[in-house]
C-alpha cells in the first residue's frame, strides 16, 4: 500500500504521528525501509483528516520525549545483558516482528538504572 506524501499515521510505539518519510527516518539504522513500510501498513493507524484531541503529537513534538526513550536501557531476561531499545531491536529483528520486540521490551525487559 503506497502512502500519500502528506498522510500521517499514529505509531503505536510512541503514540506520535509521522509521515512515512518521518517514520523511515525515525527508525533509520534499526530497521530497513521495507520493514518500516510493513510496520506503517500493518501497525500504524491513519489519523483523522481534521485534528482532534485524540490525535497525538507530531514527530517534531515527539523528538524530545523519543530521545529519552531511546536513551533508556533495559535488562534482557534472555541473556541478562543491558540494551537500549535500538540495540534490542538489532539483536532480535531477524527472529521477531517489530511489534513482538516492542511488547517484549515493555513487558519482559526490566528497566536498568
Amino acid at each position: 500500500v503506497a502512502a500519500s506524501g502528506d498522510e500521517r499515521r499514529l505509531d503505536p510505539d510512541d503514540n506520535c504521528s509521522y509521515s512515512l518519510a518521518e517514520l523511515i527516518q525515525h527508525h533509520k539504522g534499526v530497521y530497513s525501509e521495507r520493514e518500516v513500510m510493513e510496520y506503517w501498513n500493518k501497525e500504524c493507524k491513519p489519523l483523522s483528516q481534521e485534528p482532534t484531541g485524540d490525535d497525538r503529537s507530531s514527530a517534531s513534538e515527539c523528538k524530545q520525549s523519543g530521545s529519552s526513550q531511546r536513551a533508556e536501557r533495559r535488562k534482557d531476561p534472555d541473556d541478562g545483558k543491558v540494551y537500549s531499545y535500538e540495540d534490542l531491536c538489532r539483536k532480535y529483528k531477524a527472529a521477531f516482528s517489530m511489534r513482538e520486540i516492542e511488547v517484549y521490551w515493555k513487558e519482559e525487559c526490566k528497566l536498568h538504572l
